[in-house]
């Protein structure tokens, strides 16, 4: 992991860590989220991450995709984020 200084003004400064490559996962419904999809590519731009396309994926997860103990139940949901890790170890 690097450190880098965010400037977010003429005098503010702090500290950001930033992991080398990264993706996101979008579990909302459909249509939800693109806005801060976009937000969140502009943000990390800033800081230098580097982010890995295939590691960025909308996964819909519903309520029955989960388990009463908070676990991932669903077969198609579970491969989905094995694609998803699969895809930022290929990059490391």
């Amino acid at each position: 992991m690097r450190s880098r200084t965010c400037s977010t003004g003429p005098s503010a400064r702090s500290p950001v860590s930033v992991a080398s490559q990264l993706g996101w996962i979008n579990v909302a419904a459909p249509g939800r989220g693109e806005g801060a999809h976009s937000e969140l590519a502009t943000v990390l731009g800033y800081v230098g991450a580097i982010v890995v396309p295939e590691a960025c994926r909308r996964i819909t997860v519903g309520h029955g995709s989960v388990s009463p103990d908070g676990t991932v139940s669903d077969q198609p949901v579970r491969a989905a984020l094995v694609d998803v890790m699969t895809a930022l170890v290929a990059h490391a």
